[in-house]
């Protein structure tokens, strides 16, 4: 609150100047000054004084208007953008495991009950899956790069999609030059209990889960 104050005092500090000269100079002219021609000018330099706090608060008050569309605008793009590949992750959790159920939050949830061993011994990435979940990656450092220059995403998500990015990045590490089944499964495990805290922290994820899924049920959890 202190800083806050102090931030104020020392913006409103130039307008007050400003002012001040403005209805001094002016003042001056009205007892002092007899040439009109002297006074004339006078008057308007104490006019532009006045004027000038008037212009910057416009200026100011535009800048903070068109910044908070930008944000609201921004904040939007990216909140559809995290909930697009958080989706599809889903998806690539999908397929990798074997599921062939449609995915609701409540049956996805479930998959944080399975054992390392179970998802170890269901688990199966093909080429094309792992270069897609290099893509997802990528998006999601962009997003958070994005992000952090707007400040659009809270401290607790920003936490969640770093780590989402990190354990997908241990995984294809594991799965692609050492190939220990049972790592590649906690980092799999892992990024499920991530997708599942972020869903915890965006309402809109959680619609999203329940209308955005393909719908063939042939097999359950």
């Amino acid at each position: 609150m202190g800083i806050t104050l102090k931030n104020l005092l020392l913006k409103t500090i130039p307008y007050l100047l400003s002012v001040i000269g403005g209805i001094t100079i002016f003042l001056i002219s009205l007892d002092r000054v007899k040439d009109p021609n002297v006074s004339g000018l006078i008057d308007n330099i104490a006019a532009s004084l006045l004027s000038i706090p008037l212009v910057f608060l416009l200026y100011d008050y535009t800048n903070y208007r068109i910044s908070k569309q930008v944000n609201r605008t921004l904040a939007t793009n990216i909140s559809d953008k995290v909930n697009s590949v958080v989706l599809n992750i889903v998806v690539f959790l999908r397929h990798s495991l074997g599921l062939k159920v449609n995915v609701h939050l409540e049956t996805f949830n479930k998959l944080q009950d399975w054992s390392i061993k179970k998802i170890a011994q269901r688990l199966k990435i093909t080429r094309a899956e792992m270069n897609n979940l290099r893509a997802y990656r990528y998006e999601i450092d962009e997003i958070l790069y994005r992000a952090s220059r707007g400040n659009v995403l809270t401290s607790e998500q920003t936490q969640i999609l770093s780590a989402l990015s990190r354990e997908i990045l241990h995984l294809m590490t594991e799965h692609n030059f050492h190939r220990d089944r049972v790592i590649v499964a906690k980092h799999v495990r892992n990024i499920i209990l991530h997708v599942i805290e972020w869903q915890d922290a965006s309402a809109t994820m959680s619609a999203g889960l329940e209308k955005d899924m393909p719908d063939d049920v042939s097999d359950g959890l």
